[in-house]
């Protein structure tokens, strides 16, 4: 029998910005949960003062997603990562190590026949109880120009919660994965 402990490190990840493209917006959190339920959530300190400089949270997340063995998100790969390692690049940083990634939109493209295959349309077409929240843009804004904490809070939660069920999803769909 094998007595070696399993230490593969699979991490759900999702990020919130102000806008879609790195060099126009700026990372107002990303929250990185393992599978054994650890979630560490990581927020721009510097909204409200210097809102533009992501630097630090971007170099954060980084550090924590080289930590894994495989990144699973959704839509993580085409917005995600890119925007990470781009932001990266522009601070003349470390980008994140290349990883075994599994993105879960990948999959859900390729097998579901919904009339959208987005995280919200999947996961309740599984049946999955944990549901996305949905947040105004007005209050994306307010955390990402006025640095408001209450705005960047719900901003977090929503983060969390994408990631649970985003989880959730990985837990239903990984037979799937090839």
């Amino acid at each position: 029998m094998n007595n070696m402990p399993n230490t593969f490190r699979i991490v759900i990840f999702d990020l919130e910005s102000s806008g879609l493209k790195a060099n126009d917006s700026t990372v107002l959190c990303g929250v990185v949960r393992s599978l054994d339920g650890k979630e560490l959530k990581f927020y721009n300190k510097n909204l409200g003062k210097d809102g533009i400089n992501d630097r630090q949270v971007v170099c954060d997340i980084r550090d924590e997603l080289n930590k894994a063995d495989l990144i699973v998100g959704f839509y993580h790969l085409s917005f995600d990562m890119k925007l990470i390692n781009t932001k990266l690049l522009g601070f003349n940083e470390k980008m994140v190590d290349k990883k075994l990634h599994c993105d879960l939109y990948r999959i859900a493209k390729s097998v579901f026949n919904t009339n959208r295959r987005n995280l919200d349309t999947i996961a309740k077409f599984l049946g999955i109880k944990q549901q996305k929240t949905h947040i105004d843009w007005a209050l994306w804004r307010e955390a990402a120009i006025n640095g408001n904490k209450k705005a960047l809070k719900e901003i977090i939660r929503h983060c969390i919660m994408d990631v649970r069920v985003t989880e959730e999803v990985f837990l239903r769909l990984k037979g799937l994965i090839k």
